[in-house]
């Protein structure tokens, strides 16, 4: 698994590694966002997810551990004329206010299923009444370096949003090169789901 101090030595350099364009899944969604209100952008990294929500006209804060990441999320939101708000810290160990945000933007991040569960439960009471999670994960049938019961499918993205109505769950295929990597395709898992 990843650590803080990896992902620090991966953003330490002037490219942003995932690039600036936010998920095309993210762009699928944005009739659906509140046209104000607050958002909560996990594992934001370089911001690319964040800044565009921000741009958007949502209150945003970028929660990730990376520092590194966060100060060029930082950098790319004064680039594009907007505000955020960062705070690094690991989202196992957070303060998850409850109630608090209107959008939930959790993408891309894949941890074992025993931590997964808290973790959703989390995100299930962060929202508010009405609040929006925009998910994405890499879909189980993606040979990838993570563990495979670190990965996701439409089972068990329906259980973790037990206590949502699910409005979309799909799948796309994504191809990318992030700076200096050779391209990959993954199988993603999205999902669009609003808290009652």
């Amino acid at each position: 698994m990843m650590t803080s101090e990896n992902w620090d030595t991966r953003y330490a350099t002037d490219d942003y590694v995932f690039g600036v364009d936010p998920s095309p899944f993210l762009i699928a969604c944005q009739d659906r966002l509140p046209v104000a209100g607050t958002a909560l952008s996990l594992a934001d990294g370089e911001g690319r997810n964040g800044v565009w929500l921000a741009e958007r006209g949502l209150d945003v804060l970028a929660l990730d551990w990376s520092s590194e990441g966060l100060k060029k999320a930082e950098r790319l939101a004064r680039e594009r004329g907007v505000r955020i708000r960062t705070d690094c810290r690991d989202m196992l160990t957070w303060e998850w206010p409850k109630g608090a945000y209107d959008v939930v933007c959790a993408m891309n991040f894949h941890f074992p299923a025993e931590v997964r569960e808290t973790l959703f439960a989390r995100i299930v009471e962060t929202l508010a009444p009405g609040g929006l999670l925009v998910f994405e994960g890499i879909h189980r049938d993606t040979r990838d370096h993570h563990p495979p019961s670190a990965l996701y499918d439409e089972t068990i993205l329906r259980r973790l949003c037990s206590g949502l109505t699910p409005v979309v769950v799909s799948t796309r295929m994504e191809s990318r090169q992030h700076a200096k990597e050779a391209p990959t395709t993954k199988k993603k898992l999205n999902g669009l789901a609003v808290k009652p």
